[in-house]
């Protein structure tokens, strides 16, 4: 059992050809099993994406990379009981070789920083509307978001929808997730 965010790396091999990249999952991540790849493609720079998760039996562990442009990745723990509950994770993705993994148990999301990009994400379950939720930006990550900003940029200028800014806050949300002692 992973009990945090962290970067999966890979093994770059070039040639006069170009580059290949294996990702071995059964040496870096044994238990995760693949169910199912998303593509997203985020039109316009600043758009922020997230902070989602499912409840079970419909929890999802996330192997992300930025296939193309530069995102920062989010990951915020929601378990229960837990001492990091309510950490924030952030993570600069601008390499298609830099993969990101979250665990069950955490809120995911990410900001984009120039037009067109294209996130994949490897998932461990299937989706169900019914089991998503959500939580509203946290302060934390604002401020996280704001190192990264261009100069000039204000909180105001990030593109998000409707939905995302209408869930409860972290204090508010009610989740499944429990941390148990002996994850550690």
């Amino acid at each position: 059992m992973y009990i945090e965010p962290f970067r999966v790396s890979t093994q770059i091999f070039n040639d006069n050809r170009g580059e290949f990249s294996p990702l071995v999952l059964k040496e870096q991540l044994p238990d995760f099993n693949i169910v199912q790849v998303n593509t997203v493609t985020t039109l316009e720079p600043l758009t922020f994406r997230g902070m989602h998760w499912q409840e079970p039996p419909y929890a999802q562990a996330k192997l992300i990379r930025c296939i193309s442009g530069k995102i920062i990745d989010f990951a915020i723990d929601i378990r229960q009981g837990s001492p990091n509950f309510g950490k924030s994770y952030g993570f600069v993705l601008s390499n298609k070789n830099d993969w990101v993994y979250i665990p069950e148990g955490f809120a995911h999301g990410y900001i984009t920083f120039i037009d067109n990009v294209i996130v994949e994400y490897l998932v461990n379950n299937e989706y169900n509307k019914e089991s998503e939720r959500g939580i509203k930006y946290t302060q934390e990550i604002r401020d996280i978001i704001k190192m990264e900003l261009p100069t000039g940029c204000l909180w105001a200028d990030i593109i998000g929808n409707e939905r995302d800014r209408n869930w409860p806050t972290i204090n508010e949300i009610k989740t499944e997730f429990r941390y148990e002692p002996d994850e550690q």
